[in-house]
């Protein structure tokens, strides 16, 4: 059972960041608020609210009761997903520097609106593809799998 639950909570997870990051949800932002709204607003509360989500369900996933185990995994090999944890908290801290953490955060944009410096020129985040978009597509999200599941086993 806590298998399902941590799979419905991913799935919550997932689609509230899918649902903000799609154009026709930023059209509606942009027509209830204005352009300027969306422009330099809209990527910091997006970022602050997949911060928010993200440390509630990684939370909750780590506190689950658990019912079943579909294995088990014998003491002296904890030390295993112990590391295989800390790597994929590494591997998630590596994805966050394929781009410019600042548009990303939303923070340039913020910065930008509220010095009125480059007012006019739009913001482009480029992705570096050298190393690992280069060979995954989504390597955060597999960094945030990651360090839910092995969060889970290690507990």
């Amino acid at each position: 059972m806590s298998a399902t639950y941590c799979f419905i909570l991913w799935t919550i997870c997932g689609l509230q960041h899918s649902l903000m990051a799609r154009p026709f949800f930023k059209k509606i932002i942009k027509d209830l608020f204005d352009r300027n709204f969306e422009k330099y607003f809209y990527t910091f509360i997006h970022f602050i609210s997949q911060c928010i989500i993200f440390i509630l369900i990684y939370d909750l996933i780590r506190n689950l009761k658990t019912i079943g185990y579909f294995y088990s995994i014998s003491p002296d090999k904890e030390i295993c997903i112990y590391f295989l944890n800390r790597i994929a908290n590494i591997f998630l801290i590596i994805t966050v520097f394929h781009f410019d953490i600042g548009i990303f955060t939303g923070i340039t944009q913020l910065k930008k609106f509220f010095t009125k410096l480059g007012a006019n020129n739009e913001m482009t985040q480029v992705i570096d593809k050298t190393y690992l978009y280069r060979y995954i597509r989504h390597p955060m999200y597999l960094g945030i799998i990651l360090v839910y599941i092995t969060s889970k086993l290690f507990i």
